[in-house]
């Protein structure tokens, strides 16, 4: 099957010829009419000589034989073949031939004074247009095949998006959903369709790309809550079977089992609850953004912190009408994990919360004074499950930063840690202020 390129520039070459013909028809019908006419002024202008010179000689009394040569010299200058006879048919002067079958069109028979004369054009007018035919023809087989191969050379440049998206559209249905760039010289149909093309390829790639990232939380979460789920419940089921084994009879033994297995059952809630927070706020759309005053905000936190931590310093410092635009749940969350942190890492130290306007930003610190953090706990310090090296007898699950990192993210923010051994630690929401 011959190719879209091939059949448009046949067809190109089809329309050029159709159009060739037509003119040259059109040029031969004019070409025609001119030498006809031309020729016909010849014969009028001829036969009007010939009436005249021989009305001449009759009246000097000469006769038609004797000046027949005479008209026949004087009137060969317009380019006819002329005979003249007399009444019997006798040739007299001129083109003998003349008197055999003329062609009736270009043929005129004069009656004179003692005879007739007969006038033909010397050639046949319509001979001259075989010689143009034939130029016209080889002409029009060079204009033919110049065609053809310009037609090829616009075709392939027109329909050479065509092909791009073709190749492109077999790398899609392997999997490839790469943007790509097209020469796009077309701007109209096959613009469109190059750049229908592309967008249609970033939507796909938009939608195979979110699911990946779904299935990749949704492995990440898997295998956090199945790394870090596994030593609670493995601690609860050896206290099961040494329940099981008698120990529920000793009610002492059996007290702190249950206790144990109490806080344990706690500390997997709280892992959960915060896996979920983090699943969550991966998946969502941020919702309810609103402008918030921090000042309000800040003071919520640090008064319910202080209910909950009684015996704790805690204090804040924030100037009036300092606002972000935030989901106002989402932005308590995070500094309620920061000021828990700080009063669980630094249990010795008080804790200060400060919010001020730093240009177009706006800055949310939460500081302690407590042992601080090596360059490598600070390196992985919003990493999951990352709790420092000497932590381990602090309850928690790791899971704060990350969700902190998280939220202020969502709301187009950073955050940003300071800290050193010995030196305490300053965590620090940066966010855009409110128009």
């Amino acid at each position: 099957m011959k190719s879209l390129a091939t059949r448009l520039s046949l067809r190109f070459a089809g329309v050029f010829a159709m159009l060739l013909f037509g003119v040259v028809a059109i040029t031969s019908i004019i070409i025609l009419a001119g030498a006809n006419k031309t020729v016909q002024g010849q014969m009028a202008a001829a036969e009007a000589d010939i009436h005249q010179l021989a009305q001449l000689y009759a009246a000097s009394g000469r006769p038609l034989s004797a000046a027949a040569p005479g008209i026949v010299q004087s009137v060969s200058a317009h380019q006819m073949r002329i005979a003249i006879y007399d009444r019997d048919g006798k040739l007299l002067a001129g083109d003998g031939s003349l008197s055999a079958q003329p062609t009736p069109r270009y043929f005129d028979r004069i009656e004179l004074p003692g005879g007739w004369a007969a006038v033909a054009p010397a050639s046949n007018p319509g001979q001259g247009i075989v010689g143009y035919w034939l130029l016209m023809f080889i002409l029009g087989g060079i204009s033919l095949i110049v065609s053809w191969l310009v037609g090829r050379h616009l075709a392939t440049q027109s329909l050479r998006p065509v092909a791009d998206v073709t190749g492109a559209l077999s790398k899609l249905a392997e999997g490839d959903f790469s943007r790509r760039t097209f020469v796009m010289e077309e701007r109209r149909e096959v613009g469109s369709l190059t750049s229908a093309f592309n967008d249609a390829v970033d939507k796909v790639a938009s939608v195979f790309a979110q699911r990946d990232a779904t299935e990749s939380r949704m492995r990440q979460f898997i295998a956090d809550a199945g790394h870090e789920l596994r030593t609670p419940l493995t601690v609860m089921m050896g206290y099961v079977d040494v329940l099981r084994r008698g120990a529920v009879r000793e009610e002492q033994l059996a007290g702190r089992i249950l206790e144990t297995m109490n806080d344990e059952g706690g500390r997997m809630r709280s892992l959960i609850d915060k896996l979920l927070t983090l699943a969550r706020l991966e998946d969502m759309e941020t919702v309810e953004q609103r402008p918030l005053d921090l000042s309000v905000v800040v003071a919520d936190v640090v008064e319910s912190m202080r209910k909950a931590s009684p015996g704790r310093i805690l204090t804040w410092t924030a100037a009036p009408g300092v606002t972000v635009t935030a989901d106002e749940s989402e932005l308590r969350s995070a500094i309620v994990n920061l000021v828990d942190n700080a009063l669980k890492y630094a249990p010795a130290s008080p804790v200060d919360v400060s919010v001020r306007a730093e240009g177009p930003f706006v800055e949310i610190a939460v500081s302690d004074s407590g042992p601080g953090m090596t360059a490598h706990e600070r390196a992985r310090a919003f990493d999951r499950f990352s709790r420092g090296e000497n932590r381990a007898d602090t309850t928690g699950a790791g899971l704060g930063l990350a969700i902190v990192k998280r939220i202020v993210e969502r709301a187009g923010g950073t955050v940003e840690l300071e800290s050193a051994p010995g030196s305490g630690t300053r965590v620090v929401i940066r966010m855009p202020a409110s128009a």
